[in-house]
């Protein structure tokens, strides 16, 4: 349908270094239709041309979450405010669940994720670690009604510094679909990962856990500071 006129539009528009197509001026001001509505959106995340459409649909939809979130997020260092609504999400009852990666490609990730556990699990997020092999999906699921699917990361690489482009879905068959495809895997795939290890881990160890979590957060907004000032070193 529509959606396929977008995404080739997209694709060429990228192709061909030309800015990317323009979203009617009726849509920015109109407001985002609720979950599970029966739609396919285009959502992309390029912050260097002002565009955080993917980002927002992740607010979106972990705010209005009533029942149930599965993410399976493949280099998990999301921004605070993804991190609270989480947070928030499980403390008002919604089953929240993460699945991240048990082992990685990324130096220094595997250790530096765990600073966020604690502050999850104590609020009641459950997360599960991937065993078979590395994680490299991106996808989510919320109340079985809504669903995103792409390229976006929840780190501070895809959010500052790369293109991104997601799918989201409002539909209730193929989000159900998605859900019932991550509960399998959570259940023959995922190890859930131990409460009392993490909320009562020596100082020491956490210790290494922020200061491994700060390093990569911080080399990925160095490298977006490099980044900003070459765009202005071309521009002057």
């Amino acid at each position: 349908g529509a959606v396929c006129k977008q995404l080739h539009e997209l694709a060429e528009s990228i192709a061909n270094k030309k800015p990317y197509p323009k979203i009617p001026f009726k849509k920015l001001l109109g407001k985002e239709a609720p979950l599970g509505k029966d739609k396919i959106e285009v959502r992309v995340n390029d912050l260097l041309k002002g565009r955080r459409e993917v980002r927002r649909g992740y607010y979106r939809a972990l705010a209005s979450a009533r029942s149930s979130v599965t993410i399976a997020a493949s280099y998990f260092l999301p921004k605070k405010r993804i991190i609270k609504l989480l947070c928030k999400a499980a403390a008002r009852g919604v089953d929240t669940r993460l699945i991240l990666p048990g082992e990685t490609d990324v130096p220094f990730y595997h250790t530096g994720v765990k600073y966020l556990y604690p502050k999850l699990l104590e609020a009641g997020v459950k997360i599960y670690e991937y065993l078979p092999t590395i994680l490299h999906a991106k996808v989510a699921v919320v109340d079985g009604r809504w669903c995103t699917i792409g390229s976006f990361n929840l780190n501070d690489l895809s959010e500052l510094l790369s293109v991104e482009l997601n799918v989201e879905i409002f539909d209730q068959d193929a989000a159900q679909e998605l859900q019932q495809k991550l509960t399998e895997i959570i259940a023959q795939d995922c190890r859930e990962v131990n409460q009392d290890e993490y909320l009562n881990a020596p100082w020491l160890v956490r210790l290494k856990w922020k200061l491994y979590y700060a390093v990569i957060v911080h080399a990925f907004r160095l490298a977006y500071w490099f980044t900003e000032k070459e765009k202005g070193d071309a521009i002057s």
